[in-house]
């Protein structure tokens, strides 16, 4: 309606302009459409979660209603493998460059409060170093643990170059923002492999209970369960893309989700999502949608409720 109403009052001001009349009227009214654009995401009462279709790879991008916060949960990565000089492309893709920014700036957003980086692979770590150069940064978040490997170490690096804070965090810790508390129930620090040590998010959306997994696999889910013995969710952002790794039955079962995520490049070379994981949630009653077939999903809720919508890859 906003780009309809810029269409009627371009026309009527070349009109006023071509006949002398009325031109300081439209162009107060041009302006105040165009502010009205910019003001929109901050008196807009819906919020979005966005599972963007990165290929292979995790990135969730959280707007809460009136934009009280803007989240990203990791950032997908393009992986890539040896290969023959003749195989190379003049022009090479990159999920930052050629995805991201794109659709943030689709979204106008300029500004993202906290980038969450659940843990250091490529294929949620890799494009956030050229995230930084695009749009502004408010925190870096990194899981707690013994040793940052090389891609955490360099965005710690990258963010200190633009001033941007970083904040470690482990179970217990969390923030609120908008009326939506994010509660952090992993990593304890003591994980022993990288996927484990992946940050789990709890939140509620739009009358949903929601948990962001990352590479979370089963021994980590073990240890939330006995951790969180009453945890139930409504959406479950399935681990590792649907590995035989992770999302165990009893994971399932204990959670009782209504939805599941999952995030996978087509026809990926390590088979995710599994076809066993997919025949557990189906016969757990769960609806799934996966960015390998459905392409970007998102949610769109205001306080009480909230709507799915797919958007083709």
């Amino acid at each position: 309606m906003l780009f309809l109403g810029m269409y009627v009052c371009i026309y009527a001001l070349f009109v006023a302009v071509e006949e002398g009349q009325f031109f300081v009227r439209y162009m107060f009214l041009l302006l105040a459409l165009l502010a009205a654009q910019c003001m929109y995401p901050y008196l807009n009462p819906k919020g979005t979660v966005t599972m963007v279709d990165v290929g292979q790879g995790d990135c969730f991008i959280i707007e809460l209603p009136y934009r009280k916060g803007v989240y990203m949960i990791d950032t997908g990565g393009t992986v890539s493998f040896p290969k023959e000089p003749w195989q190379k492309r003049r022009s090479s893709f990159d999920v930052g460059e050629d995805v991201l920014v794109p659709f943030l700036h689709s979204k106008g957003i300029t500004r993202v409060d906290k980038m969450i980086i659940t843990h250091g692979d490529y294929d949620h770590a890799g494009a956030a170093q050229h995230l930084f150069s695009q749009v502004a940064v408010g925190e870096l978040v990194l899981g707690e643990k013994a040793e940052l490997n090389e891609v955490e170490t360099g965005l710690v690096i990258a963010a200190q170059k633009q001033s941007v804070p970083v904040h470690i965090v482990q179970q217990g810790d969390g923030w609120q923002d908008g009326g939506v508390l994010f509660q952090i129930i992993s990593p304890t620090s003591f994980e022993e492999t990288s996927n484990n040590g992946s940050i789990v998010i709890d939140a509620k959306l739009g009358n949903l209970r929601w948990l962001f997994t990352g590479d979370l696999e089963k021994e980590g889910e073990q240890r939330i369960l006995k951790d969180f013995p009453n945890l139930k969710v409504d959406v479950l952002k399935v681990g590792h893309h649907g590995s035989k790794t992770s999302t165990s039955e009893e994971f399932v079962q204990h959670l009782n989700p209504k939805v599941a995520l999952v995030s996978a490049g087509q026809k990926n070379r390590y088979g995710h999502p599994h076809q066993e994981i997919l025949e557990l949630l189906k016969s757990c009653g769960v609806y799934i949608y996966r960015t390998d077939e459905d392409g970007g999903v998102m949610y769109e809720f205001t306080k009480k409720s909230g709507t799915f919508s797919k958007q083709l890859p």
